[in-house]
């Protein structure tokens, strides 16, 4: 599955120009000139720091679908997200795997979720509080209980959770100028929207163009689809406003489209709160509970060579 990748290096060094080409007729306004210099320039604004509070719907291939809360705090070399309020709406997928009663499957699926990113200490890191499950073929929970607790370091490289701080700024209907190399097309509509066409990037190997729909006062992204190799990589589309100074959509949704539905990753996002304000006691709280973890948790440490611990 194609996913984002560096995404703590929102802040952008330059601000330069790039004039969209349009169809006969229709000559660009001033503003929509320089489209590319104004989206950086909210870019860099927001990654002086924000924090906001989300709920998510998602679908989860190994845990089942959910829904939950998630508080997040990020600036251009910091981010952490704390996730919980999990409430599952289907079962993991059944496999008859279960060591201590035939016939059952035995799984497991977070209850609690604290992510790190910290260029500063070279720190990156998942924290998950898990919850077990058995169940049966039919769909019944035949027992639940505390599963333990697992800790991951990751590179610094490398994207170490389900859903980051820039997919999350992304459907916010931010974040996306980082990505844009040069305009290739851009008019407006009836409606008044602009629509842009871009080459860009998603992944540091993956070039493409980018389909974007602008709301030109807000410069919010309505509609945003990533285009390699003549398929659809990424699709996200948002609504609604939220915030004062710097506006974000108030609700949106994203994927990464599968070969067919079930191999498509989403999640649909629901904000309550967004501030352009670093929180400094969210980032420590999550900090405290990677640098701490409690007794008999494993740590994995894919950090060079792989290895596994056991804290005690």
């Amino acid at each position: 599955m194609i996913r984002l990748w560096y995404t703590l290096t929102l802040l952008v060094g330059l601000l330069w120009l790039s004039a969209g080409l349009l169809p006969a007729g229709q000559a660009p306004t001033g503003k929509d000139t320089d489209i590319l210099a104004r989206l950086r320039a909210v870019d860099e604004e927001i990654a002086r720091g924000w924090s906001a509070t989300l709920f998510v719907t998602r679908n989860g291939w190994r845990s089942g679908d959910s829904h939950a809360r998630y508080r997040v705090t990020a600036d251009a070399t910091r981010a952490a997200i704390w996730g919980d309020q999990f409430t599952y709406l289907t079962l993991p997928p059944f496999v008859p795997n279960s060591p201590f009663q035939k016939g059952t499957s035995l799984n497991s699926r977070p209850v609690q979720d604290y992510m790190l990113k910290d260029l500063h200490i070279q720190l990156n890191a998942v924290y998950t509080e898990w919850e077990a499950l058995t169940t049966t073929a039919s769909g019944e929970i035949i027992e639940q209980a505390r599963g333990g607790a697992t800790l991951v370091l990751y590179p610094m490289d490398i994207d170490s959770f389900a859903m980051d701080e820039g997919e999350i700024l992304h459907v916010a209907g931010r974040g996306y100028g980082r990505y844009l190399k040069r305009v290739l097309e851009q008019k407006r509509s009836k409606d008044g929207l602009l629509h842009l066409r871009a080459e860009g990037w998603l992944g540091p190997e993956e070039h493409g163009e980018w389909r974007l729909t602008i709301e030109p006062q807000t410069l919010l992204v309505r509609s945003a689809e990533f285009i390699t190799q003549g398929k659809v990589a990424y699709r996200c589309r948002t609504s609604g406003h939220l915030g004062d100074k710097v506006k974000i959509a108030a609700s949106g949704r994203l994927e990464y489209p599968g070969e067919d539905e079930k191999d498509t990753f989403w999640f649909q996002v629901e904000f309550s709160e967004f501030r352009l304000a670093f929180i400094e006691a969210l980032y420590r709280a999550v900090r405290q509970r990677i640098e701490h973890p409690e007794s008999g948790t494993e740590i994995f440490d894919t950090r060079g060579q792989y290895r596994v611990l056991r804290v005690e």
